[in-house]
């Protein structure tokens, strides 16, 4: 009896405690195999944070650079340069009296870069030059005090001439009265007052190198800086004969210039070589770290794998055991715990053993979950019903997917097209006068199976209970779009149904487009809506397909359209509300209809809301519950537009208020501010990425990324926005040929405009046009359909 209890006397406890066993046996392999992979694993997060730390380095060269670059902008617009600063020759003797507010201002911005550079000083003529020191004669200072290897007197001179507005400058051994260094000299040009002013900063190379050496992973580990036109920067601690070989040697390593890390040798010692390119300049950057430092550090590995092995056999037969134990435990459990008298025994005999015990239990869970699966089916489609509410309301649902599979399974829908039909019941004054209230109730209740066995003869389709007397179907068309004149003929026949009833109710239907993919469900829902707010309200059954609708391109809602209100808001425009009010009025110009124009202020109202809560706002800092609820409701009838406008005004009155409160940072970015000002003031001229780089002295990378960092969009993407926009106002307004509008905006090619306006607008440039022109003449159109 001691025994089993220590040892059960069982051939399942056994068979557990074998199985468990046997994993001990490829431990040694799992050895062999683990210290090949962690070598391997080591040496590559060994390469990894050579390089993270090469990348880190080449962050602190730009951010020294950028700095500056932008101390230099700085300099240019203070209030005292901008005012003071002009040739010598045109100074006067109160002008002079003035010039040591030039002078602090040098001070100051020698100040901010004391850290990376040394001298900083300045010119605007070739007689005079600005230190932090005082005025000094031109050719004397070049001569004298600061005299370069690389760069005569006369190179100064004419550097004012270049039209780069900044420019950094080979590497060159400068000589000052105190002592010589290796530097390299950084040039930001400006015009001032008409005159080209020319201020030089000289950065330590060995302040460079002492930075980067500091960020390094390993006290080894050397770095090698070339220029973007390969220019040596600085190298090794080695002798400068050897520099070239291995320059050489760096450049066959990595070919393709792409950053990474491989192994090389110079002469008896082997390095891992690292190698990127900065953002800003695109300086190439190459750290050298001896494979030794690797070896160093990975030794010992293979001792610490034995003795790994052996804990762990010694550690797995004891844990053996008590897993076994562990895992036999519950299992007795869980037969005891499935042995339920009470059910009856599904097979006859006793069971063979502990798992055909608990088979049996298992049976009569089953039986208990199909009981559960029909419940809980009841419950899931209501939860599908509220999916598909959310999706038609907020246009988006995250369960997108089961929601198009649900139509598919419940429903036998299997193209992925959908129609919406929105039918709605207005009940007349003698329905509530003769009708008592217990029939009033029963016909209410009916309605929706009325309409799902009319229609359900026809089509494949599932009945939504909107709101009171509201119904929404949503189909599933034919193909080919042959399902017009049948679903018009069911609708008719629904219709007439009621013919005996028309004293106590109407009946009016409008029928939306066909679209594709679950989300296309909520476009037909809002296109069968305005349908149904376009009925005439004179006949008792009306039918309004909303493709009949005199609805015009021209006057939607659109990407265009959205992303200009972005850009106002991002921007903190000051005039964002009166251009909200002047939005709203050129749709009612354009003879936009009153449902049509409630719908426009919904859209126009959650594109702010989203933006507001982008940028952390809560809507109830914004507008009341009721304004929200008025403004959130696309499809409300009667459509209330002027409550809307109202609302809509004040909702974009508190934004602004608070946009113009914060502080928005892409607009004191120079470099965005510039971009965004050449694309909208020169979008017709040849405009790419190199050439806005180059006018602005950075790299095409660090203009690509930082755009599309600051606006969401990279350049091309606004450049073809801004050139889309300037055409569309062409298209309405002139009669101008398409090749000569594409010229005027900037895309000289016929096929290439056409491709970006249908790419940009969702739509052909000559149906825009003709939308546009029909707009103008066709004011007094009236639909008649029933």
């Amino acid at each position: 009896m001691q025994r089993n209890r220590i040892m059960p006397a069982n051939k399942l406890f056994y068979q557990i405690l074998l199985y468990f066993l046997s994993l001990l046996i490829p431990i040694a392999v799992i050895g062999v195999v683990t210290y090949a992979n962690f070598v391997a694993k080591y040496k590559h997060d060994f390469i990894e944070n050579a390089t993270k730390g090469l990348e880190i380095s080449a962050g602190q060269l730009d951010a020294h650079l950028r700095t500056v670059q932008e101390a230099g902008i700085s300099f240019f617009s203070d209030i005292a340069v901008s005012r003071l600063l002009k040739p010598d020759r045109e100074y006067t003797l109160e002008d002079r009296a003035s010039l040591v507010d030039i002078l602090q201002s040098l001070k100051r911005t020698s100040a901010i870069l004391t850290e990376f550079a040394g001298l900083v000083f300045m010119y605007i003529d070739h007689d005079k030059v600005y230190t932090t020191s005082g005025i000094e004669d031109f050719d004397a200072f070049f001569q004298r005090a600061a005299r370069y290897d690389e760069f005569a007197v006369d190179y100064w001179k004419r550097s004012s001439e270049s039209g780069r507005d900044i420019e950094l400058l080979k590497p060159s051994l400068l000589h000052t009265e105190q002592t010589g260094e290796r530097v390299v000299p950084v040039v930001v040009s400006r015009l001032v007052r008409g005159y080209r002013a020319v201020l030089v900063t000289n950065i330590s190379v060995n302040d460079l190198q002492r930075k980067l050496k500091g960020y390094a992973p390993f006290d080894s580990t050397q770095f090698v800086a070339l220029d973007a036109y390969n220019r040596l920067v600085f190298g090794p601690e080695q002798q400068a004969a050897a520099v070239p070989a291995l320059l050489g040697k760096l450049a066959e390593s990595f070919p393709s210039g792409e950053p990474g890390s491989t192994e090389l040798t110079m002469g008896d010692t082997s390095y891992i070589a690292s190698y990127v390119q900065s953002d800003l300049y695109g300086w190439k950057l190459y750290a050298l770290t001896p494979v030794s430092e690797f070896n160093r550090q990975a030794s010992g590995i293979w001792g610490m794998i034995v003795v790994i092995c052996i804990v762990l056999v010694v550690i797995g037969v004891l844990f053996s055991f008590i897993f076994t134990f562990k895992l036999y435990t519950p299992i007795q459990r869980i037969k005891d715990v499935l042995s339920d008298h009470k059910e009856p025994v599904d097979a006859p005999g006793a069971p063979a053993n502990d798992f055909d015990e608990i088979g049996l239990g298992i049976n009569r869970l089953i039986r208990h979950n199909l009981t559960f699966e029909r419940q809980l089916d009841s419950v899931r489609v209501e939860y599908a019903d509220q999916a598909l509410l959310l999706l038609l309301k907020d246009r988006e649902t995250a369960d997108a997917v089961q929601l198009e599979q649900w139509f598919r399974e419940r429903f036998g829908f299997t193209k992925d097209r959908y129609r919406c039909i929105g039918i709605h019941f207005e009940f007349k004054e003698a329905f509530y006068a003769h009708i008592p209230d217990e029939e009033r109730l029963i016909v209410w209740s009916k309605l929706k199976k009325l309409i799902r066995g009319f229609l359900s003869r026809h089509f494949r389709l599932h009945v939504l209970e909107m709101t009171r007397h509201l119904y929404l179907c949503v189909m599933e068309p034919d193909d080919a779009g042959k399902d017009e004149a049948g679903l018009r003929q069911a609708l008719e026949s629904f219709m007439q149904t009621f013919q005996f009833d028309l004293q106590f109710c109407t009946v009016r239907a409008g029928i939306g487009k066909v679209h594709q993919g679950i989300g296309g469900v909520a476009d037909s829902y809002k296109e069968a809506m305005v349908a149904l707010q376009h009925c005439d309200g004179r006949r008792d059954c009306e039918i309004v397909p909303y493709d009949r609708l005199p609805v015009r391109p021209s006057v939607m809602y659109t990407f265009t359209d959205e992303m200009r209100l972005l850009n106002l808001l991002k921007a903190g425009d000051p005039a964002l509300k009166a251009k909200i009010r002047q939005i709203i009025a050129q749709q009612e110009q354009d003879g936009l209809s009153s449902p049509m124009v409630g719908m426009f202020i919904t859209d126009v109202y959650r594109t702010g809301l989203r933006f507001a809560m982008e940028q952390g706002l809560e809507p109830r800092e914004l507008l009341d519950e009721e304004r929200h609820r008025l403004l959130n409701d696309s499809e409300a009838w009667p459509p209330r537009v002027e409550l809307k406008k109202a609302s809509l005004f004040v909702f974009y009155d508190r934004l602004a208020d608070e946009l113009e409160a914060r502080q928005q940072t892409f607009k004191t970015n120079a470099h965005i501010s510039a971009i965004m000002d050449m694309i909208e003031n020169e979008y017709d001229r040849d405009l790419y990425l190199e050439s806005i780089s180059d006018r602005l002295g950075v790299s095409p990378k660090y203009v690509s990324r930082i755009f599309k960092e600051k606006t969401g969009m990279n350049i091309t993407q606004y450049l073809n926005i801004v050139r889309v926009d300037q055409a569309k106002r062409l298209l309405a307004s002139t009669r101008l040929p398409i090749g000569e509008i594409a010229d005027k905006v900037g895309i000289g090619n016929r096929t290439t405009f056409l491709r970006v306006f249908k790419k940009t607008e969702g739509m052909s440039l000559q149906s825009y046009r003709n939308g546009a022109m029909r707009g103008q003449d066709d004011d007094d159109y009236e639909l008649t359909e029933g």
